[in-house]
């Protein structure tokens, strides 16, 4: 018994020992880990939960992506609006809705295929896309971070040790006036990897500007870096129920080249949006000038890790062009709804 008691006395120590750099400098490190990853494969399972005083959306989504050298790539998704895989050996591409009972077969595209309009079951998937950029690129809009105590997290039936970092809005580098955001990471002591992230934000539904609040909690069940895959991993095996078909029907009921065709060289309508500092802008205002215009949300992967892109954009070219981003969100999906022009 004496033993034992002295044995946690000297473990809980090390357990609850801080990394000899601060949070940020440890965000960055880890940041970095995933960024040199040549290939990996990430598991992760996201609830988010969107509620006010008259209004509580639950949703959740089971993601995972496996990318390996020469265009090889396995991404799947499920969520309440459908499940969806993106499949690639490096020469051939697979898109499979299951739902459906459906799949494509194309040539392969370097990064998954690409699309006018995303259709609801492949929003799963294309958040499981972004999971590696978004621990990748994590902390490069930080200029500070804190720990909190370290904790034991349960992760796949085995309890990990971890680091845990928390930061705000107030330690972005650049501030959003209209809502309030903090988030959690827990890190695995031992591997460096993020094992969990939990997030809060206050904001608001627009135009009516009706309060909201937004929660997320992502778990991290499988994270392996720079470990081969089988390349079985990467080859699809059509059900014996699925059909194989050109393309997907349409539920908007026109192609989205059609779409596109049809707007192409016609006069934008008119938007008025309100700017960061509080003034009221319109799109016509603006008419006679290179004007971006870029619609995400903070639930769409590939729209946040699409971020880093538009930054940098707009270092090299806000002086030459009226740069405009807007942030929104597709009708069905009963997510935060916010403009920022």
């Amino acid at each position: 018994m004496f033993f034992r008691i002295a044995l946690a006395l000297v473990l809980m120590p090390l357990q609850n020992e801080k990394p000899t750099q601060d949070a940020l400098a440890l965000l960055n490190d880890v940041s970095q880990r995933y960024a040199d990853a040549k290939f990996y494969h990430i598991e992760a399972v996201e609830e988010r939960t969107s509620s006010n005083e008259l209004h509580r959306d639950w949703q959740k989504t089971l993601m995972k992506a496996v990318a390996m050298p020469g265009g090889r790539y396995r991404y799947e998704g499920r969520s309440g609006f459908g499940e969806a895989m993106y499949v690639s050996d490096g020469v051939t591409q697979w898109v499979y809705h299951a739902n459906e009972h459906l799949y494509t077969q194309k040539p392969a595209e370097s990064e998954g295929p690409r699309r006018h309009v995303l259709p609801p079951e492949e929003m799963p998937v294309t958040s499981a896309q972004g999971l590696f950029r978004t621990l990748a690129h994590r902390a490069d809009h930080l200029k500070s971070a804190a720990f909190l105590p370290d904790e034991t997290v349960s992760v796949g039936g085995k309890e990990v040790y971890c680091y845990v970092v928390r930061y705000t809005d107030e330690d972005l580098k650049t501030k959003r006036a209209d809502q309030k955001q903090d988030w959690t990471i827990w890190i695995n002591k031992q591997s460096k990897t993020v094992v969990k992230t939990t997030s809060h934000q206050q904001t608001y539904l627009m135009p009516a500007h009706i309060p909201i609040s937004v929660e997320t909690s992502v778990v991290y069940d499988r994270v392996e870096l720079d470990q081969l895959e089988p390349a079985e991993t990467f080859k699809f095996v059509a059900p014996s129920d699925a059909k194989a078909v050109d393309e997907f029907p349409n539920p908007f009921g026109h192609s989205p080249d059609v779409v596109a065709s049809r707007m192409l060289w016609k006069p934008a309508p008119e938007l008025s949006l309100k700017s960061a500092d509080g003034k009221v802008v319109t799109l016509s205002s603006l008419r006679g000038k290179p004007v971006f215009l870029e619609f995400w949300s903070t639930w769409c992967g590939p729209c946040v890790d699409l971020i880093p892109d538009l930054k940098k954009l707009y270092e090299e070219t806000s002086d030459t062009i009226t740069i405009r981003m807007v942030r929104s969100v597709f009708p069905f999906s009963g997510k935060e709804f916010h403009w920022e022009f």
